[in-house]
This record gives C-alpha cells, sequence and structure tokens, in this order.
C-alpha cells in the first residue's frame, strides 16, 4: 500500500480492515473502514481533505506500485479528515469486463486534497486538475492510468489492439471486435473483405466466413474465373473462346455449328493443321495424319507429353516437343525421379550408429551412450537420475550404474536389504510360505554340514592317538619277549602291583607302595615320541618265569 499527497508521500503505516466483495456482475468492491496514522496527515495544523484510490493489477510474487493497473482502478471522493485518522468512506467499485482470474494484487493510495488552488498557480494551464498534478512551475506529471500533455487521456488495458477507454485500464472495443484485448475478430466480412468479383460474404463465426460466387467465378474468395473451355467442347479443330459464364467456338473452315460438329469441307480445302497430311475417305470426308507431337481430327491440338504425369514424388515434367524432362523435387533423381537418393550414402552417423534413409533426410539410431542428429553427443547416462535411495550413479558404455548404500540393493537401488527378505518396492504383511521353507531347510543344511565336519575330525584324531598307543605297547612286548628270563621278569609283576609311566622321555619300572620281593627294576629306553605321555597297566604274569 503506498499513501501520497499532492506533493509528497506520507511516511505511514496505515491499519486498514477492508471489505471486499467480488460480484458475478464483473465489479470489484472495496470499503474502508478506518485509517489510522500515527503522523499527521495534513501538512497544516488544520482541518484538510483527502481521498483514496487504489490499483488493482495482475498477482506480482514483488509488487510494483508503478502502472499499469491491468484490472482497472478507482477512487473515493474527497472526505473531510483530522489530523491523525478518517472514517466513513463511500466503496470503490472497479467494473471489469473479462472473466476473474480468482487472484490479484491491490495498491491502496491515500492523497492529500487541501486547496484546489493550492498549486494551481505553479502547474501548466492546460494540466487536469483531477488527473495531474505538479512539483514545478508549468509542470503536469500525470497520475497513475493517465496519460498526455494535460493528463486527460486514459491509459488503456495493456495489448488492446482494436478497443478505447473512458477509465485507466479498460478496453472497450469497437464494433466487430471482442475479447479481452479486442483482437478477436466478429465480423471478418466488413473489416477485410475478402470476397473479390462481387461475390457476397457471409460472417460464419469468429475470423471465419463464406463466399457466394458469382455465375462464372469460383475458388474460396471467388478469386477464380470458371473456364467453360476446360472440358474442350469445341470439335473438329475449333478454337474456345470463354465467356462470361458461357463460351464460343471459331469453326475451322468446312465446319459449323456451336461445338463445329457439323463437316462441311474435303482435302481440297486443306483442313490439317501443323503440317498434318490429309486423305480423303471413301465416304467423302478426310482423315488428317498428324505429325509427332500434335493430335485432333484436324491436328489442331499439340499433345501434352506430361498429360499422364510422367514424374513421380512430385516432379515436375517439362515438355520439350520430342521428349520431356522432369525436374525432380530435392531428395530424388532419376529420368522419372522415381529413386529416393540415399542420404546414408555418406555414413553421416558416428559412433557405430545405424543410419535410416528418408526423403532428402535420414536417421540416426543411435549406440547407447550417444545421442544428437548424428550420434555425436554423448549422452548423460545418469541426466535422469535412476538411481534411488540416495545411490551414487556412474556412467558407463551400456548404461547407468548404481553404486548402492549400506542396506540396498537392485540396478536402480530400489530393494531394501532385510532379515524378512522383503524387497524394498514391493513388501507384504507376511512372509510366503516358499520363504519360510527354503530358510528351515538352508539353516538345517548347514547344521547338518557343521556336525559332519566335527565328527570327522573327532574320529581322526581317535583313530591316531589309538595307533600311536597300539605301536608303542606292541614295541614294548616284542622287547619283552627277546629278553632273558631273569630279565623279563623285571618287566612282568602280579595285577595292579607296578606301571609304566612316561615323563621323562624313558619307562621307568617301579615298585608299589607295599612292596614285592623277588623282582628287579631296570630302566628301558621308551619308544614313544617326546611330548607325548601314556600309562600301560600291566597283567600279573607270575607264572612266566
Amino acid at each position: 500500500m503506498r499513501f501520497r499527497q499532492r506533493q509528497q508521500r506520507v511516511s505511514t503505516t496505515p491499519w486498514l480492515r477492508l471489505h471486499t466483495c467480488v460480484l458475478s456482475s464483473g465489479v470489484f468492491e472495496l470499503k474502508i473502514h478506518s485509517f489510522h496514522t500515527a503522523q499527521r496527515i495534513c501538512r497544516r495544523h488544520r482541518d484538510c481533505h483527502i481521498f483514496f484510490r487504489i490499483c488493482l493489477k495482475h498477482p506480482e510474487d514483488v509488487i510494483s506500485a508503478e502502472p499499469p493497473c491491468t484490472f482497472g482502478t478507482g477512487q473515493t471522493n474527497v472526505i473531510r479528515a483530522d489530523h491523525t485518522s478518517i472514517s466513513s468512506s463511500a466503496p470503490i467499485r472497479v467494473p471489469f469486463h473479462f472473466k476473474w482470474p480468482g487472484t490479484f494484487s491491490l495498491i491502496i493510495e491515500a492523497w492529500n486534497a487541501e486547496s484546489p488552488t493550492e498549486y494551481t498557480a505553479i502547474c501548466s494551464a492546460e494540466c487536469s486538475e483531477k488527473h495531474g498534478y505538479c512539483e514545478a512551475p508549468g509542470g503536469c506529471t500525470c497520475r497513475m492510468g493517465w496519460q498526455g500533455p494535460s493528463c486527460n487521456e486514459c491509459v488503456r488495458y495493456p495489448g488492446c489492439l482494436h478497443g478505447t477507454c473512458s477509465q485507466p485500464w479498460q478496453c472497450n472495443c469497437q464494433e466487430g471486435w471482442g475479447g479481452l484485448f479486442c483482437d478477436q475478430d466478429l465480423n471478418y466480412c466488413t473489416n477485410h473483405k475478402p470476397c473479390a468479383n462481387g461475390a457476397t460474404c457471409t460472417n460464419t463465426g469468429q475470423g471465419s466466413y463464406t463466399c457466394n460466387c458469382r455465375p462464372g467465378f469460383g475458388g474460396t474468395n471467388c478469386e477464380l474465373e470458371t473456364n467453360e473451355c476446360d472440358s474442350n467442347p469445341c470439335k473438329n479443330g475449333g478454337s474456345c473462346n470463354d465467356l462470361e459464364n458461357d463460351y464460343s467456338c471459331t469453326c475451322p473452315q468446312g465446319f459449323y455449328g456451336k461445338n463445329c460438329e457439323i463437316i462441311a469441307m474435303t482435302c481440297a480445302d486443306g483442313p490439317c493443321f501443323n503440317g498434318g497430311t490429309c486423305v480423303e475417305t471413301m465416304t467423302g470426308g478426310y482423315t488428317c495424319r498428324c505429325p509427332p507431337s500434335y493430335t485432333g481430327s484436324n491436328c489442331e491440338k499439340k499433345l501434352d507429353r506430361c498429360s499422364n504425369r510422367p514424374c513421380l514424388n512430385g516432379g515436375e515434367c517439362l515438355d520439350l516437343g520430342q521428349s520431356i524432362l522432369c525436374r525432380c523435387q530435392a531428395g530424388f533423381t532419376g529420368a522419372n525421379c522415381q529413386v529416393n537418393i540415399d542420404d546414408c550414402a555418406s555414413s553421416p552417423c558416428q559412433n557405430a550408429g545405424t543410419c535410416q534413409d528418408g526423403v532428402n533426410d535420414y536417421t540416426c539410431s543411435c549406440t547407447l551412450g550417444y545421442t544428437g542428429k548424428n550420434c555425436s553427443v554423448r549422452s548423460d547416462a545418469c541426466g535422469a537420475h535412476p538411481c534411488q535411495n540416495g545411490g551414487t550413479c556412474f556412467t558407463h558404455f551400456t548404461g547407468p550404474v548404481c553404486q548402492c548404500p549400506k542396506g540396498f540393493m537392485g540396478p536402480s537401488c530400489e530393494f531394501t536389504l532385510q532379515p524378512s527378505f522383503k524387497p524394498a518396492l514391493r513388501q507384504t504383511s507376511q512372509p510366503s510360505s516358499t520363504t519360510l521353507t527354503l530358510s528351515c531347510a538352508l539353516a538345517i543344511l548347514v547344521l547338518v554340514l557343521v556336525a559332519g565336519i566335527l565328527y570327522l575330525r573327532r574320529r581322526r584324531r581317535m583313530q591316531g592317538r589309538k595307533q600311536l598307543r597300539d605301536t608303542a605297547v606292541y614295541n614294548d612286548l616284542e622287547t619283552v619277549n627277546n629278553l632273558g628270563g631273569s630279565e623279563r621278569d623285571a618287566f612282568l609283576g602280579p595285577n595292579g602291583l607296578f606301571k609304566i609311566s612316561n615323563s621323562t622321555a624313558r619307562l621307568s619300572l617301579s615298585l608299589c607302595p607295599d612292596g614285592r620281593p623277588g623282582y628287579r627294576h631296570n630302566p628301558v629306553e621308551n619308544s614313544l615320541s617326546r611330548g607325548e605321555r601314556q600309562d600301560f597297566m600291566w597283567r600279573d604274569e607270575a607264572g612266566l618265569r
């Protein structure tokens, strides 16, 4: 909101309670209930009169107080005010003649209307007191929405083409024009007069019309004269003359009638034209043998070799008399323009792109990673941001490659790694029976494998110990058997009386605590390896002496 005096803006902050009503009849209404300012409204210590002006314009992110007021403008009557406030002003109404957009920007200005003659002496004599003011002698500054040397010309709605205004920002359309900018032609016939040759024009809608042609004319605008000779009504070499809605035939010698259809001549009359040879017939008539490039009963017509349209693909046919010449459209060649020039012959597609020939053009099917007319531009495979869930995209010759953050997987990092093996994009409330079965089977298989490995390791260890023990006992027994009788007794004793222990890599034989006479104790080398320890209990072999 802005607040102005005749010469100086009022630097205040207002508090306004606005009552707006947007009616379907096309009127914007604003009611100012009260106005307050901490500063004085008037410059002198006396009562003064003020009035309010509003500028209604299109919505803006940053509202500019400068014109144009695209939706309209209005003001209140002069209101008596004290030094700080005013009250009771009439509503301000701004009519509009277009579909209400629903949003708008509103600028409110408070003007000091002190003595109407206070500044008149220094203003230009032609300056409109109502729509202009002056800040220097002889000047005339127009208020918003007015223009001209005397500020008495309203400013039309921006973009108004065929309209006028009586108030600022109006666009009152002239006759035959409509629309918000008066740019829609509603009377095309009157404004443009498109129909020619005396045709009658009829308006059929916005910017459209129909022409009713007079006899002998045709076309959209009746600009084409109908040629009754196009049907070749004149026979026997007669020359056709086009008339208005009619024709006439100029007959050669020996013929007459409307269409020269009546024969009245022989070869003596020279009826054959263009070097044709006349031959009399048995019936009393004649026949003309025409040279090349001519035809007709009297060789009166030049043969149009282009009539059968020999040039293909839009080629232009040129009749050279004895031959024709085809002028081909761009992209075609050949005697009859029947060959489509191969635009791929120069291999325009780069980077292994595939070329497809067109008409005076070509299309390249680019390999992955390239784009452009000739596949010369390296495409950004990561431009579409294919990686989800914070994945990092890398460009590869095969396409984009996603490096997924922890907890995600998939070509686009679209799946979440969870204990329940639920895909991040297709989670279900309960795991499927197949998933549970596979999970249980996998767990059982792992347990069986672990148990089997432990069993095999224990079995190998037990077998190794047993083999070592049997080897040691066998060696000791062999030693005893090889000894003499008295020496053998040193190794044999009653059951439970003595034992062999390996603690120092030698076998020592010791008596039991109760002692038994008649036994010797000889040390024998231990056959067991160092670091192992085995205890052997010997049976009572006392009977073997």
